[in-house]
């Protein structure tokens, strides 16, 4: 099962520098420490993935992949981060999320903190996108980490309620985006979670 992005080029590191001054949020340390407290494997439960498409520095998919003792998968459209995010992990990607082709059903835990459009807020639609284009990586029983502003819940609640069971929606601590953000944890279908096999990396690169 194969996960690439095409090469990238000018354009990207163009567009990439505006989305990293002012849409990208990681997740505040308290909310981390809470949101990773409850995520325990089931009994039985084999190896397992988890993808942070939009990583960061790789902070948040760090403190997920060591909870579960899962082999962590980052990507990372912004160059410097990316880079950070090459020397933390074994399988990181600088690319654009959207332009990933990725297996469906290749990870157990789907961790999404997209880039917030403050334009887009009141349709809510391009957090949005990245949920509807990003879940087909999970894998029956997977859990999705949902972490968006309060105001763009509505839009995606149709598609959640659909898509998942055992959803759970938290609002971050006191102090940390107060009264802006909130959680989302959902489970897709009631069945246990599974690994795959799968290769990582990015054509012509000569790395995985």
């Amino acid at each position: 099962m194969l996960f690439t992005i095409p090469r990238m080029g000018t354009p990207l590191d163009a567009a990439t520098s505006r989305i990293g001054e002012g849409w990208i949020y990681g997740c505040p340390a308290e909310a981390l420490r809470r949101l990773t407290s409850v995520l325990t494997p089931a009994p039985g439960t084999g190896p397992m993935r988890v993808i942070d498409p939009c990583a960061g520095e790789g902070d948040a998919l760090a403190a997920v992949a060591e909870r579960l003792e899962a082999e962590p998968f980052a990507v990372e459209v912004q160059r410097d981060r990316a880079a950070t995010c090459r020397q933390r992990f074994g399988n990181a990607i600088w690319g654009d999320a959207f332009r990933l082709r990725v297996s469906h059903q290749a990870f157990s835990l789907l961790w999404l903190n997209p880039p917030y459009d403050r334009q887009a807020a009141a349709k809510g639609s391009y957090e949005l996108k990245f949920l509807k284009e990003l879940d087909r990586a999970l894998c029956s029983g997977g859990i999705l980490v949902y972490l968006v502003p309060r105001d763009r819940l509505a839009a995606a609640a149709s598609y959640l309620s659909g898509h998942y069971d055992q959803l759970r929606v938290w609002q971050f601590p006191a102090g940390e985006y107060e009264a802006s953000s909130a959680k989302v944890c959902g489970a897709r279908e009631a069945q246990r979670a599974s690994a795959c096999s799968c290769i990582w990396r990015i054509p012509g690169s000569g790395s995985e």
